[in-house]
């Protein structure tokens, strides 16, 4: 079982991971490789990890077109979303609108 420090280290590398996207392949790469060590956390009770920083931090690439329908809706750009209910769900899709 990892320590609490370890657990940290896991979060603050998956945010990272994220924050340096630049664009929805390399968010959804990243979210894939650096998330699950997140989820484990999670399962392994460590409460005081708040999953909706992550949410919030999860980076957009045309912040002026905001999907209509934003439900399971993780990220975005001009042309493409990645979205799924979670993790092992994502994928990128086109845009319908």
């Amino acid at each position: 079982m990892k320590t609490h420090a370890e657990l940290i280290a896991a979060y603050a590398a998956a945010c990272e991971a994220v924050r340096n996207a630049n664009n929805l392949r390399e968010l959804l790469d990243a979210a894939r490789a650096e998330f699950r060590a997140y989820l484990d956390a999670l399962w392994q009770g460590v409460n005081n990890i708040d999953w909706f920083d992550y949410i919030n931090e999860t980076p957009v690439f045309v912040a002026n077109r905001v999907p209509a329908d934003t439900c399971e809706v993780w990220s975005w750009d001009e042309t493409h979303m990645i979205v799924g209910a979670c993790v092992d769900e994502w994928q990128i899709v086109p845009r319908d609108e």
